[in-house]
């Protein structure tokens, strides 16, 4: 049935409820999920120290001497707020001329003004600018809440319509009371409200534990429902293959110690009729993909289809070229599915069977798709898939299929195990012989990160910079703000990846020619960019970024025969301790091994993960919780509780989410 389209009840204008459904709005379930990111806690008053720099909080005192006067095109009011006979805090509000009608308004009277308060050594005094609320003294103390901006929908607007859809939905409980009373977690509806509503501390952290344990639940019963399901044997049993030998022998390398372990012991299970069930992991550049091509190989040579899904078109575009090159010599066919580059005769092909081996993205997926033996499914950068898009591909073939996930973010062995289950997990070291180890520094001096730019440029080498925002309000320089400084202060062509997937392959397409010397990103290039030439990565305030996927992006370089080198930009004052295991070791196990041991049980604040597969993210942030939710599961899925879960589950949108990676607290 479905959750309630957002335009029902609430008066909405396609206009509004256009520029929401393309932001993945789609329904008043999803509206009631769009929680605020920033929560400010301004219900105490604070007497003024210099404890107090930087913070955000409320400050009471009477209001005097309000001035108002224009320069630079804005219009600036500065005014006094008398805390006592012996201090007072100057407030500034820059650009907001219809305050100042306001403000006289609250003349000579006492008031609380709430936002960041700035304390001036040289000068001993306190200041706030653009306070975010400006209260009587006499009138209740409250949160302030910052839900994210959609151009073309004012913050009022947004708000009414949330507080509209939580009206209107019934929001049933998706936990078995069992659940609720032993996890001591609120109600589904209460934790939302709080959400929406934030009352104290404890109740928030509580409404956001809430909804990260009900994410890893489903999760859990996802794959419980999946170990249920899926068979032991598998009818596609593995011939001996001499077209993995061949391929071998032609390689312009050796294979590695584990490389050619793994490619053996996953074939030696296929040859026996069990069905293959593996996750291999492998650290940044161990080279996974030729393993995953040769047991595709040897699935085509046994007269079987095999197909490989990658989670961009950058990356199946190069395992496509990659394959081909190895397996139409030897006489095997590979079609590309990617969007508008599916065609008829591979469709045709793929379905009676001449063409065995297929590459990638999601539209492997596709309706049209029908495979007529597919032996062996295999999932690229697995992590970066969601729960359905795990399971999709497998279903396509016919009971028994092998399926093997592929990973380049390391995982400790016991937490992948506890994600996996019942999955066989291989892991990938070693690295081709010839590769240099990066080396890591941590930055605080843009000035230093420039001159050593311009050096690795004048000896004809290509830099990557990454920053973690695109655009938007923030602080922190954007991808656009960064690649326009570097083209003024180098003087030279930068090439800016942050939008559609076609432009984003065009632009590296001519990074990868060399006809951009840099190259300016969101965390878009974590996965399938591949140019031996880039030695440089600069990664821009780097602190706010996991450990795995700084060391994921740090595999960008170092992959030619060339010195590698990964600058981790930070600011002066940002604390560095976290990132120092980077700078210590290049091996991504003991990368993931660290990152753990730090979080601990997770943090309900933690860095924003990349990927779109949230669920094994949380898994991975919050492992007690998921070791926890995971015993719940069993039971469930066993007596049948689980059903409400998965159903109201299903009915939200997948982009619609708490992500805890995103949320502060002041």
């Amino acid at each position: 049935m479905g959750a309630k389209a957002i335009d029902e009840g609430f008066k909405m204008d396609k206009r509004m409820k256009g520029i929401l459904e393309k932001r993945g709005i789609m329904s008043d379930l999803d509206l009631c999920y769009l929680t605020p990111y920033k929560f400010y806690d301004f219900t105490k008053i604070t007497y003024p120290g210099i404890e107090h720099d930087g913070k955000y909080v409320s400050v009471a005192g009477t209001l005097k001497e309000i001035n108002k006067k224009s320069g630079s095109g804005r219009t600036i009011i500065v005014c006094k707020l008398y805390i006592n006979e012996h201090m007072k805090l100057t407030i500034t509000y820059l650009g907001q001329a219809y305050m100042y009608e306001i403000l006289k308004l609250y003349k000579d009277k006492d008031v609380v003004v709430s936002g960041k308060l700035q304390y001036s050594c040289q000068w001993d005094s306190f200041s706030m600018l653009n306070p975010m609320q400006l209260r009587m003294a006499d009138a209740p103390l409250r949160w302030v809440k910052i839900y994210p901006k959609y151009t073309g929908i004012s913050a009022e607007r947004l708000e009414d319509a949330i507080h509209s859809a939580m009206r209107k939905e019934q929001l049933p409980e998706t936990f078995p009371s069992a659940v609720l009373q032993k996890t001591k977690l609120p109600s589904r509806k209460d934790s939302l409200y709080s959400l929406h509503h934030p009352q104290n501390m404890k109740v928030l952290r509580k409404a956001v534990q809430r909804q990260v344990f009900e994410d890893l639940l489903y999760f859990a019963c996802v794959l419980e429902h999946g170990k249920k399901e899926r068979s032991t044997t598998s009818p596609f049993i593995m011939k001996k293959s001499d077209a993995v030998k061949k391929a071998i022998s032609t390689l312009p390398f050796k294979l590695t110690e584990d490389q050619a372990k793994v490619v053996n012991a996953v074939l030696e299970s296929m040859v026996t009729g069990k069905r293959v069930n593996a996750l291999i992991q492998g650290d940044v550049g161990c080279g996974k993909t030729i393993v995953a091509f040769l047991i595709m190989l040897a699935m085509a040579d046994s007269g079987y289809q095999a197909a490989l899904m990658a989670p961009t078109l950058v990356l199946a575009q190069q395992h496509f070229k990659e394959l081909r090159e190895m397996a139409e010599p030897l006489g095997f066919k590979v079609a590309f599915l990617g969007g508008k580059k599916t065609n008829s005769k591979d469709l045709e092909g793929i379905k009676n069977g001449s063409i065995k081996l297929v590459i990638g993205t999601h539209a492997v997926l596709g309706s049209r798709v029908v495979f007529k033996n597919l032996g062996a499914a295999l999932i690229d950068e697995e992590h970066r898939f969601g729960v359905e898009q795990r399971t999709a591909l497998a279903q396509k073939a016919k009971e028994g299929v092998h399926t093997i996930s592929f990973s380049a973010t390391p995982i400790p062995r016991t937490m992948a195990t506890s994600i996996y289950g019942d999955t066989d997990i291989y892991e990938i070291k070693t690295v081709p012989s010839g590769r240099k180890p990066v080396k890591t520094c941590i930055c605080k001096s843009e000035k230093a990160t420039m001159n050593f730019i311009k050096q690795r440029l004048i000896a004809g080498e290509q830099i990557y910079v990454v920053c973690p925002l695109i655009d938007g309000e923030s602080e922190k320089k954007t991808v656009k703000e960064v690649a326009t400084l570097y083209t003024e202060q180098l003087g030279i062509n930068v090439g800016v990846v942050t939008g559609k997937e076609k432009d984003n392959q065009s632009t590296i397409a001519q990074f990868k020619e060399g006809k951009l010397q840099i190259l300016v990103a969101t965390t878009v290039i974590e996965v399938g960019v591949n140019v031996p030439n880039a030695t440089v990565i600069v990664i821009n305030d780097a602190w706010m970024f996991g450990l795995s996927q700084l060391h994921q992006l740090r595999g960008r370089v170092g992959r030619g025969n060339k010195q590698g080198y990964c600058i981790l930009q930070t600011d002066e004052e940002a604390d560095t301790s976290r990132l120092q295991i980077l700078t210590e070791t290049t091996d991504g196990f003991k990368v993931a091994e660290a990152d753990l041991m730090q979080r601990g049980a997770g943090n309900l604040i933690g860095t924003e993960q990349s990927g779109t597969n949230r669920f094994m993210y949380e898994a991975m942030e919050y492992p007690g919780m998921f070791a926890k939710a995971k015993e719940f599961a069993e039971i469930m899925v066993r007596n049948g509780s689980d059903k409400v879960l998965i159903e109201e589950m299903e009915k939200r949108s997948e982009k619609i989410y708490v992500n805890t990676g995103k949320l502060k607290f002041f």
